[in-house]
């Protein structure tokens, strides 16, 4: 019902002010944040709830600018594996924190990444590739 979609939305605007505001208890805080909106826009949409998962999407797509990079560090197998996701515009928001940490700390990331280049998967393959790409031309400059 709507009443519980506010909640869950008021929930992901909490926890990502608490990471915005100290990396304190990032181990907490941005895996249930990241599983609330995962789960979120992965429920079979009517034109309510939607509008509400246009709005957890747009909210994310602030809060990846307002958490630093290092935080997403600690949950990169969360993201890696929710490439596949069934809502192609959370799919972007992941895809962008993925280049994100991979541009600040390539090294460390290059191996939680590596996998989706050789993925049987021809989307999280092409996915991959695609992160990949980026980087490289972020890397060169």
């Amino acid at each position: 019902d709507s009443l519980s979609q506010k909640y869950i939305l008021n929930s992901m605007n909490q926890y990502s002010q608490a990471l915005s505001l100290s990396q304190k208890h990032v181990f907490q805080a941005l895996p249930r944040l990241l599983t609330l909106w995962f789960e979120f826009t992965a429920i079979d949409t009517t034109d309510q709830i939607s509008n509400n998962q246009d709005q957890a999407n747009q909210s994310m797509v602030e809060f990846v600018k307002a958490i630093p990079a290092i935080a997403y560090y600690s949950v990169l197998p969360q993201l890696i594996s929710r490439i596949g996701h069934p809502d192609p515009d959370t799919v972007t928001i992941v895809t962008a924190i993925l280049k994100r940490v991979l541009l600040k700390f390539p090294a460390q990331a290059m191996w939680h990444l590596a996998w989706l280049r050789h993925s049987v998967h021809k989307d999280r393959r092409q996915k991959g590739d695609d992160i990949f790409k980026v980087a490289q031309k972020s890397l060169h400059r």
